[in-house]
């Protein structure tokens, strides 16, 4: 599924504009981007301090294939140095994503699809050589919720629960040690006020990983696509499917994340075809690497990303299928 980050300005803050509506129309966008088939997410800043953490923790939260800028901070001289900071980070934090421009705020969706028509159907290298079509988006896990003997996993629920366990995984050192270091709080926060909170999970393979009993959020869990623009793939085409998790500090230790992954796994090696899965994690994650083999991933090769070494580890889907 193609991938799009809006980066805005906060509607309140711009002179002579009526704030709630253009509010309104943007809160629109999302809905829009879904009826294409595009998962997509907006960041709302201002001209501040807190822009910069904020642009950067959205534009490492996943690989965007377009990032679009809006006409509010583009077209607004007194704005112009944060236009300016902003495609800089851009090519900075997210080389591989496609730059688009909107105009009104009401029509990112079009700028974002020129971009990605662009990248899906290149010019042909000759005029007897056509360009491919676009391929089909490749399936993915259709479950909302997987139930194991201690855990949940389900959609994020618009509750301060679930909030606060989502802010606690982005900016706790120690959990995001591997994975480039904690994320701004105010970032993480304005984020999810951005989104909601339920919407945090809403991707077909994303979960909360919950405990059974009490509903307690305890970590995440994805099961998804990785973009073929991102080092680490075992085919040509890339897309594999890629598992990632998250666990609260005070769920380690206790073989949670073996069994939220394994419940995952199985449950799409039974309604999915037979196909390679992922791992990618920092060579220094030891643990995660002993957890991967655990699984049944058997490493494959290394690179360098994010400036540090990175392991790639891989298993067919269908080894983990129920017997």
């Amino acid at each position: 599924m193609p991938s799009v980050l809006v980066i805005g300005y906060d509607p309140h803050k711009l002179p002579g504009i009526d704030g709630d509506a253009l509010r309104a129309v943007l809160d629109k966008e999302p809905a829009r981007f879904g009826e294409h088939g595009i998962d997509a997410a907006i960041t709302l800043v201002v001209f501040d301090d807190t822009a910069e953490p904020a642009i950067v923790a959205s534009l490492t939260e996943r690989p965007w294939d377009v990032v679009v800028i809006g006409g509010g901070i583009r077209r607004t001289e007194a704005l112009f140095p944060l236009f300016e900071q902003t495609v800089n980070l851009v090519h900075r934090h997210a080389p591989q994503a496609a730059i688009a421009f909107d105009t009104s705020g009401g029509d990112s969706v079009e700028a974002a699809l020129r971009r990605l028509r662009d990248a899906m159907n290149p010019l042909p290298a000759s005029p007897a050589l056509p360009a491919s079509p676009a391929l089909p988006a490749l399936p993915a896990l259709s479950a909302a919720e997987i139930i194991t003997d201690r855990l949940r996993l389900r959609k994020a629920h618009d509750s301060d629960s679930d909030r606060d366990g989502l802010i606690e995984l982005q900016t706790d050192p120690r959990v995001r040690l591997y994975l480039g270091g904690p994320r701004p709080r105010s970032a993480v926060e304005q984020r999810l006020d951005a989104i909601g909170t339920a919407n945090a999970t809403s991707n077909p393979g994303t979960f909360v990983i919950a405990d059974r009993m009490t509903d307690r959020l305890v970590g995440t869990l994805v099961l998804d696509r990785r973009s073929a623009s991102l080092p680490g793939h075992v085919t040509a085409e890339g897309e594999e499917l890629e598992l990632t998790y998250l666990l609260r500090r005070s769920a380690w230790g206790a073989g949670l994340a073996f069994e939220a992954a394994t419940a995952a796994l199985r449950t799409a090696a039974a309604e999915l075809p037979d196909q390679p899965v992922l791992v990618v994690t920092q060579t220094a994650n030891e643990r995660s690497l002993a957890l991967a083999a655990r699984l049944g991933f058997r490493r494959v090769s290394t690179f360098r990303a994010h400036d540090a070494e990175q392991a790639l580890a891989v298993a067919n889907l269908h080894t983990f299928k129920a017997s």
